[in-house]
């Protein structure tokens, strides 16, 4: 069995025909290669690392991150995104996802990185936390409003501005809480130019030059996600919030979604409207390598989460 770090696009090709077919009998759906070269290869930071299991010249297991890093306090954290973690049926129980993972943590160690973050599925939790030293941070619900009572509303202050012309810099706000660090490239990469996604994107500017709230949001069935939002203001989240009820109310969907903490402006001003908590409960957690981070990093109101965050919105 060779474990192979795999930290460049020309080593990742040679065996993507094979990372598809793993892909699909592990999740019963196609991989596309246009969207694996956007995710690894094109995001605004150059490292690639993943870890592939060979054995006898054929992929049977591989785990994968993204440099994805954090942002508390004008600080700019060195972090990475767990992403894929797929094993052959026929290799389950040998302890390949565990070995290739602690590989690939300990290379991010030496290169610098302060942690990983991500969210496990239900099957692949409890090998993260008593295998990997993973830190069970929280469950994440989603918040849910129907629209039957939502009114029309339009403001001269929201922009629609799905490519990302304007100037988000402002909405990089000095808090303390931990979210990922969305600079403007990050989020033309993340959003405008996702190869399969349309995001429709509702930005408040009172000079048509530079955003200071926004609200990001992604079409699914008869469902308006939130899948991410930075508010200035009670003003401007009032106003963004009124203009995405209204336009999901007039594309016909039936609720709106999101992610939003007991506390955050947004959850309360949900409520007003009669929001509340549903499933599906996603799981979020860490491994920090700077145990000087870790006893903030484990704290649930410590972090600022977004749908959009995980990379399956």
């Amino acid at each position: 069995m060779e474990y192979r770090m795999i930290t460049s696009y020309e080593e990742w090709d040679a065996y993507f025909d094979e990372f598809a077919e793993l892909y699909m009998l592990c999740f019963n759906q196609p991989m596309d290669k246009e969207e694996v070269i956007w995710r690894y290869f094109k995001s605004p930071y150059n490292d690639v690392v993943a870890c592939f299991v060979i054995d006898e010249g054929k992929l049977v297991a591989n785990y994968s991150v993204s440099p994805s890093y954090l942002y508390k306090n004008g600080q700019v954290i060195k972090a990475a995104q767990s992403l894929n973690t797929m094993t052959h049926p026929n290799y389950m129980g040998k302890g390949l996802f565990v070995e290739a993972a602690s590989r690939v943590y300990s290379y991010l160690a030496e290169h610098g990185y302060n942690l990983v973050w991500g969210f496990p599925n239900y099957i692949s939790n409890r090998t993260f936390i008593t295998k990997l030293d993973w830190n069970d941070i929280m469950v994440v619900p989603t918040l849910e409003i129907t629209l039957d009572r939502v009114q029309h509303f339009v403001s001269e202050n929201v922009i629609e501005d799905n490519q990302l012309c304007l100037d988000y810099t402002s909405c990089l706000k000095n808090n303390e809480e931990i979210q990922v660090y969305k600079t403007n490239e990050f989020l033309r990469w993340r959003y405008s130019l996702h190869p399969h996604i349309n995001y429709k994107i509702f930005a408040y500017s009172e000079d048509e030059k530079n955003a200071t709230s926004r609200i990001i949001c992604k079409e699914y069935k008869n469902i308006l996600n939130i899948v991410d939002y930075t508010i200035n203001n009670q003003n401007e989240l009032e106003e963004l919030i009124k203009h995405t009820l209204s336009y999901a109310k007039m594309m016909n969907k039936e609720s709106l979604t999101m992610w939003s903490k007991l506390g955050d402006e947004m959850h309360i001003m949900m409520e007003r409207y009669g929001a509340k908590n549903i499933t599906p409960v996603t799981y979020f957690g860490c491994v920090c390598f700077d145990k000087a981070l870790e006893e903030e990093f484990s704290i649930s109101k410590n972090w600022m989460i977004h749908m959009s965050d995980d990379n399956v919105y």
